[in-house]
């Protein structure tokens, strides 16, 4: 199978170091360096035109006088040099470059410019570029090392990320943690070129890496990344840290990469819907992706506790009972008297178990309980939380082997068909005790609710596996910032809709008090009236509605709103008012929109509806386009979904109705790529259906 340029770069089977240098100061040195001590089992080019050999290698004047091929350039010279650099390459026949120097995009627009004069010279002359501004690259399995970190611990995790400091705090974690480590790492820097969609694509078919991890502080390629993401995430585990989530941290990835961070809660339905299982924060990274890469295989959310103390069972059980795709396993009563009788009468065998100090004098009868616990037919997953790996420490001396034998046996059980996560006062990569665990690839933590985490994260996975993987169309481009948008009449509005699909009821628009008199007789009544005015966007805070309007109060409505509309706003252009059939049924008012986002383009919102939308703020979002599976998804995220499902007596709405109008909307915003918002606000979900009562449509 042929390479592309990115697999050359990233797996390079001859490499240049542009700017190498004997000086130990300069990144040139280092980069040399580092291929020589790793092991590096290609030919290492230094170029240098004031050097002639560079820590015994000979060197080149260019990179257009090595005379064999050139798989990547290591560029170690000043910002100023990259175009012309880059240029050298590509007459080289040098497959990518990348680029370690600072003072581009990420610092104003002096560099942005020195940037863009960069990426022309690399495309003109067909060179990938990896930077400006990354902190380089390491392929450990291929003895690459571009990065200069020494002693990562090497194991099957890919990590992409924006910032050197995350590989830092990755590694170190690793190293603290034992069982985990890194494969590949790749610093996008400021992604002028080779982003996260190459490098998912690679990372996705490299045979060393079992999980990607991810840390972004932006994306420049919003919907090519959620299509590749999607692609990864049906062969192994995304586990993604988006940064620059507040308005504080948004100022910050500007000013360090460039990057345009987005808006957080659009960033998260999106890439979740993609495939990726986010995390919060900085030191749930490793651990969750440890622990998917150990555990390919799907797992259900039926969860067993084990632990060796009444306020570690606790804490597990609030944080397994919190977790959206966790519950507590139901243990049956052989699993139950099976454990009385290995644990001793005072344990107590309900789930969470707290084995009472059965274990204290011998460890072995944790994975004994441990075993016990697998077998129930209830119980998908295990989360043992307590003092294994410290027993002897706490106890006795003498029993350390026999707790060495006790986790070799519970890394042998969840080798089974179910997972095993351990969670232990005594964590660490150092405890020998626990090496077996280690061994087995399995990371012990020391906090419960990471621990926790992770189970989740296994649960989560394996439900978007069993769904229907979403699809990533190509989009419009975003509009120009200083793009109008324009406010439809909502009668335009209205047939719009109608034409595409989307139920909107019956409506006319009246000009007149006698024409309202005709129309409610022929809509039947009751009857709302609504101002019609591209200069009013919120009718009922000026006086331009009118609801339960009859036959008999029809005229005195339609007089009285537009007096009142005309005290409100004087200088509004009215161009009439709209006459809508009342909806009698009681329900549940709800929102239905669409907005443009600048990172992944149209995105779907639902939830709480009415006047009281923005205090609610119960709302669920996803990118275009949205099925009918991720539609009844997103009520189901929704603390409104209760009144939905009939509350306290009430009659359960018609989900399905208002599934249907949810897609139809959908669908309506990707074929329309004038409209650039659409607020359906209220849609009034009842035991008949689903109506919208209020549409408003910005177009450009």
């Amino acid at each position: 199978m042929s390479r592309t340029p990115v697999d050359r770069m990233l797996c390079p089977r001859s490499i240049a170091v542009i700017g190498a240098s004997n000086n130990p100061r300069k990144r040139g040195y280092h980069a040399v360096r580092e291929l020589l001590t790793n092991g590096y089992p290609h030919p290492v080019y230094p170029v240098n035109p004031n050097e002639t050999e560079v820590l015994g290698l000979p060197a080149f004047p260019a990179v257009t006088d090595i005379d064999e091929p050139v798989d990547l350039a290591f560029i170690a010279t000043p910002a100023d040099s990259l175009p012309e650099v880059l240029a050298d390459c590509g007459a080289a026949g040098v497959a990518g470059a990348v680029a370690v120097a600072v003072g581009f995009a990420e610092t104003g627009e002096e560099g942005r410019c020195r940037q863009e004069a960069a990426l022309a010279a690399a495309r003109r002359h067909g060179v990938r570029l990896i930077g400006p501004n990354t902190s380089g690259f390491f392929n450990l399995p291929e003895g690459v090392n571009l990065v200069g970190v020494p002693h990562v611990p090497v194991g099957s995790l890919g990590l992409i990320s924006q910032s050197g400091t995350i590989l830092l705090s990755v590694a170190e974690a690793a190293r603290r943690a034992g069982g985990a480590g890194l494969s590949v790492y790749v610093g996008v820097g400021n992604e002028s070129d080779v982003g996260y969609p190459e490098l998912f694509d690679h990372l996705t078919t490299a045979d060393t890496v079992r999980a990607i991890c991810v840390h972004a502080e932006g994306f420049r390629r919003g919907r090519e990344t959620l299509a590749a993401v999607t692609r990864a995430a049906a062969c192994k585990p995304v586990v993604l840290l988006k940064t620059g989530r507040t308005e504080a941290g948004s100022r910050s990835a500007r000013s360090h990469t460039g990057a345009v961070a987005g808006d957080a809660a659009v960033a998260r339905a999106a890439l979740r819907s993609a495939g990726a299982t986010w995390v919060d924060r900085e030191d749930e990274l490793l651990p969750v992706a440890a622990a998917l890469a150990g555990w390919p295989r799907p797992v259900g959310g039926r969860t067993a506790i084990l632990a060796d103390g009444g306020g570690h069972a606790t804490i597990a059980a609030d944080a397994v009972t919190g977790a959206a795709h966790l519950r507590l396993a139901e243990l049956s009563e052989s699993t139950r008297q099976r454990l009385r009788t290995l644990l001793g009468p005072h344990a107590s065998v309900g789930n969470p178990v707290d084995v009472a100090g059965a274990t204290d004098t011998d460890p072995l009868r944790f994975a004994d309980a441990a075993q016990a616990l697998l077998a129930d037919d209830d119980v998908d997953q295990l989360v043992v939380v307590g003092l294994l790996g410290g027993y002897a420490t706490r106890f006795d001396a003498a029993l350390e082997d026999q707790e060495r034998e006790a986790a070799a046996a519970v890394a042998a059980h969840a080798a089974g068909d179910k997972p095993v996560l351990v969670c232990s006062v005594y964590a660490g990569g150092d405890n020998k005790v626990l090496r077996p665990l280690f061994d087995a690839g399995m990371p012990v933590q020391a906090s419960i609710e990471i621990t926790v985490r992770c189970a989740e994260a296994l649960a989560e996975r394996a439900a978007w596996l069993r769904a229907e993987p979403p699809t990533w169309p190509a989009v419009p481009a975003r509009p120009d910032p200083g793009t109008t948008c324009r406010l439809l009449p909502e009668p335009a509005t209205r047939q719009l809709l109608c034409d595409a699909g989307v139920p909107t009821g019956p409506h006319r628009l009246v000009r007149s008090a006698a024409e309202a008199t005709a129309a409610v007789a022929d809509l039947g009544q009751p009857v709302a009236l609504k101002v019609v005015s591209p200069d009013i966007v919120h009718k009922s805070d000026v006086g331009g509605v009118r609801l339960n309007v009859t036959a008999r109060t029809v005229g005195e409505a339609y007089e009285g709103l537009r007096a009142e509309v005309a005290r409100a706003c004087p200088r509004a252009r009215v161009d009439g008012v709209l006459v809508t059939e009342m909806v009698t049924a009681s329900g549940v008012e709800m929102l239905v929109g669409v907005s443009y986002d600048p990172t992944f383009g149209p995105v779907l919102t639902v939830g709480a509806g009415g006047t009281m939308v923005e205090l609610k703020a119960d709302v669920a979002t996803r990118p275009l386009p949205v099925t009918a599976a991720q539609a009844r998804g997103m009520l189901s995220e929704l603390a409104v979904a209760r009144l939905l499902a009939g509350y306290r007596g009430t009659p359960a709405a018609d989900v399905e109705a208002l599934v249907e109008l949810i897609v139809a909307v959908g669908d309506f915003a990707l074929s329309h790529p004038q409209v650039r918002e659409l607020d359906l606000n209220p849609v009034l979900a009842h035991p008949g259906g689903a109506a919208v009562l209020d549409a408003r449509i910005f177009t450009t």
